[in-house]
């Protein structure tokens, strides 16, 4: 009897252990964001023990996450039947029940469930920072504020909850308490980019513009990866460039091997108009970076080739950066344009095409498309078609009603449909801005030739850019006033437009096309700027391989080769696999060449992701190194990412080098034969 008694206690403890381990491995799947995973284990622990609430609870946030919302609400409700009224999980289930009842647009049965939520625990500060995280997307903006008081006055030093406030204070446009709310996050955290970027921002719109690029500055030195980060702190330094160049410098000096510092100063280069030195900012990117040439940055100088009006090379830059990615719409694109400006219509078609068939949701490919088939191929049905499709899309693209207007008044002398376009363009363009506005032209459509010059003035007086001054010598173009025309058109060079391309096809200025003040301006400043292709900076990769090198190896276990190699003069063994996609080193050589010279901390580049065969993607950490030797061959400034693992093997991956050389294994003679892409001098 006793052993029976034994057996079923044993049997007892393991379905409860059973419980346990399915409910809590499908929590964790969960957090991982694993949800099929974690339904699976949620589920079984559901088979077992059908009163489980917590299961009910994370299978209800699982549907939510897929927004199957009419599961999530059944399971929420699952959840808030069976979840102990003492556990602080029941008042989550009640929040996210209002959460689903805010998707589906009932804020009644969103508030009640809140309510209903802090009713049950009154002091869990997650539920008001989430009931306020909520209100803030509904502009609910005091009733978040109340929440978030209430929540500090629980955790002051909650930073979420502080951060909701800094974005409340932004779009409230309440710059003051913005910069006091993100300095009291700075002095909590002081490693919190969000905080600098909130101040700088705050700073900004407060005309502190040096505050504001030293904000930015301190932003990006803790994160270089966001791209707001980085465009942020472009368009402050157009208010001191001299200062954010002194910044830039000073991170170009510690880490000289960081491509994205390069970038910002060509960004900020390029904004100035020299564009000679932004160009030989991408060329030192180019030669830093030589075994990881990206399209971002072919394709960047492809577009300030186009801004300097040399086309055909921006071709060049954007057929490389295609080659390298063809996934990119954008590329496609931007080549169109080009090939469009040097009058090849049919192959800029193509690229459109292209474009629309990797991004068929994008209204400005249409739109673009439909301009050369109505304006250069002369097919205004076509480009009907294409304007309508760009509309349907984004009823919000002014561009698209200002040209399907214009279509509708000179081809189909349709006033009503054509004046219900401009109509849309005035309506929708309303916001002053550096270059692209449209709505004076929408104004001239409609005949207001008064309200087309008074919003054309404005824009000259918040931003006199070169695009806003090219867009008024268009403007009085249209309206026959040929004299205004091209004086804009002079300041517009002065400022430093420089396509004159775009300025031989533009039909905007046909009207003071012909006459000689008009030719005589074109022409003085065509000489002036007259750039010899030749002597501008190109892309150079120190790594070229030339001629055959025959490297010994021993067989290692998985099909990999182990050759003897030096990096940064230090002899290392490292393992050659053709499966491997990058050079990866681990930590425990890391810190050793750290600690003997061989590395310093200006090697180290930043991070990137990598796509494991398991299909997630992991964050590493990446160095350049200086000089790698493998047999003869020697390369440069080589990429190579660190691996955590300190058990971790050294590995060469054969794709690192496949842009550069042929790589064969002469099993026979136990070689790796890497045969060199590159041609030898005739000098």
């Amino acid at each position: 009897m006793r052993k029976i008694r034994l057996y079923l206690f044993l049997f007892i403890s393991f379905q409860s252990f059973a419980q346990s381990y399915n409910l809590q491995t499908g929590i964790n799947y969960f957090h991982e964001e694993q949800y099929d995973e974690a339904a699976d284990f949620l589920n079984k622990e559901l088979q077992q023990h059908p009163g489980e609430g917590k299961a009910y609870y994370y299978l209800a946030q699982i549907q939510v996450n897929k927004e199957t919302f009419a599961g999530g609400l059944t399971q929420v409700n699952l959840a808030i039947k069976h979840l102990a009224p003492t556990d602080t999980l029941l008042a989550k289930a009640w929040a996210a029940k209002g959460d689903i009842y805010l998707r589906l647009a009932d804020t009644v049965k969103f508030e009640s469930s809140y309510a209903q939520a802090l009713t049950l625990f009154p002091s869990v500060p997650d539920i008001y920072l989430s009931r306020a995280t909520q209100y803030y997307s509904l502009h609910w903006y005091d009733k978040a504020m109340a929440d978030l008081a209430r929540v500090l006055t629980q955790d002051e030093g909650n930073i979420a909850a502080r951060e909701l406030m800094c974005h409340i204070y932004s779009d409230e446009k309440k710059y003051d308490a913005l910069v006091k709310e993100a300095s009291r996050i700075i002095v909590l955290a002081s490693d919190n980019s969000a905080a600098y970027d909130h101040r700088s921002f705050g700073n900004f719109q407060l005309k502190k513009y040096d505050l504001a690029i030293e904000d930015a500055y301190v932003a990006l030195t803790l994160v270089d990866n966001r791209r707001r980060l980085r465009d942020n702190f472009v368009v402050y330094a157009k208010k001191n460039y001299a200062l954010a160049l002194a910044k830039l410098g000073l991170l170009i000096n510690e880490f000289p091997n960081k491509e994205v510092w390069h970038y910002l100063r060509a960004e900020i280069y390029a904004e100035k108009k020299e564009w000679d030195k932004a160009l030989k900012e991408f060329q030192t990117i180019s030669e830093i970076m030589p075994m990881r040439q990206t399209n971002t940055f072919q394709a960047r100088r492809g577009e300030l080739y186009g801004l300097m009006g040399l086309h055909e090379m921006a071709i060049a830059d954007y057929t490389k950066a295609i080659k390298i990615d063809s996934t990119d719409g954008y590329d496609y694109a931007s080549r169109g344009e080009a090939y469009r400006l040097v009058g090849k219509y049919d192959l800029a078609i193509a690229d459109y095409d292209r474009a629309i068939e990797l991004d068929p949701e994008s209204a400005h490919y249409y739109m673009q498309r439909g301009w050369v088939k109505d304006e250069f191929q002369h097919n205004p049905e076509a480009g009907l078609a294409d304007y309508t499709s760009a509309i349907e899309i984004d009823r919000g693209l002014a561009y698209a009603y200002l040209y399907r207007g214009r279509l509708y008044e000179k081809h189909l002398q349709d006033t009503l449909r054509s004046h219900a376009d401009f109509r849309q363009v005035v309506l929708l363009d309303s916001i002053t801005g550096s270059a692209g506005n449209v709505r004076q032209y929408g104004y001239l459509g409609l005949g207001q030739a008064d309200q087309a010059k008074a919003w054309m003035a404005r824009n000259l007086a918040e931003f006199p850019s070169d695009g806003n001054y090219y867009d008024a010598a268009c403007l009085y173009s249209l309206m026959k006033m040929p004299r205004e025309s091209i004086a804009y058109l002079d300041t517009a060079f002065q400022k430093g437009f420089r396509d004159f391309t775009h300025v031989s096809k533009d039909d905007d200025l046909d009207f003071v096309r012909n006459s000689v003040a008009f030719k005589q301006l074109v022409g003085k400043w065509q000489t002036k700027f007259q750039v010899d292709a030749k002597q501008l900076p190109a892309f150079k990769d120190k790594n070229i391989i030339v001629g055959t090198y025959k490297i010994p190896y021993k067989q290692h276990n998985g099909g990999t080769y182990e050759v003897a190699t030096k990096v940064n003069g230090l002899p290392l063994n490292m393992l050659f696999d053709t499966g491997a996609s990058d050079i990866t080193i681990s930590r425990t050589e890391v810190d050793f060449m750290l600690k003997n010279g061989f590395l310093s901390e200006r090697d180290f580049i930043g991070k990137m992701i990598y796509s494991m065969a398991n299909g997630a993607n992991e964050e590493s950490k990446t160095i350049m190194l200086r000089r790698l030797e493998i047999g003869g061959l020697v390369l440069t400034n080589v990429f190579a990412s660190i691996v955590e693992n300190r058990e971790a093997e050294m590995l060469i991956g054969q794709s690192a080098m496949q842009n550069l050389a042929t790589i064969m294994i002469d099993n026979q003679n136990k070689q790796i034969v890497i045969t060199g892409k590159g041609k030898k001098s005739t000098k």
